[in-house]
C-alpha cells in the first residue's frame, strides 16, 4: 500500500548497510535487506539498487552479494512486469 512512498528509503537503507554489518550480528544485514527490498517490484526500485552498486565498484564483496541476493526477487518481478502480456 505504501510501496511507492517506501522507495525513498531504499537508498538510505543501502547506505547504512556497512554500518549495520559492523554493529549487528552476522545475520542482521540479510534481514535488513529483506525488510528494505522485500515488497518492491518496480523498475524504479531496481534502478536504485543497480545504481547503488554501479557507483561503488569497490564495495564490500560479501555485502554486495547479500544485496544481489535480496534484490533477486525484485529484479525478477521487474522483468515479469515489463513483459507485454503481463
Amino acid at each position: 500500500m505504501r510501496r511507492d512512498d517506501a522507495e525513498a528509503y531504499i537508498l538510505p537503507s543501502l547506505e547504512l548497510l556497512e554500518e549495520i554489518q559492523v554493529t549487528g550480528d552476522i545475520f542482521f544485514p540479510a534481514r535488513w535487506l529483506g525488510a528494505t527490498l522485500g515488497s518492491h517490484n518496480t523498475p524504479a526500485a531496481a534502478a536504485i539498487v543497480r545504481e547503488f552498486l554501479a557507483q561503488r565498484p569497490e564495495y564490500n564483496h560479501q555485502l554486495r552479494l547479500k544485496i544481489l541476493q535480496a534484490a533477486d526477487p525484485l529484479f525478477h518481478a521487474e522483468r515479469l512486469l515489463s513483459l507485454p502480456n503481463f
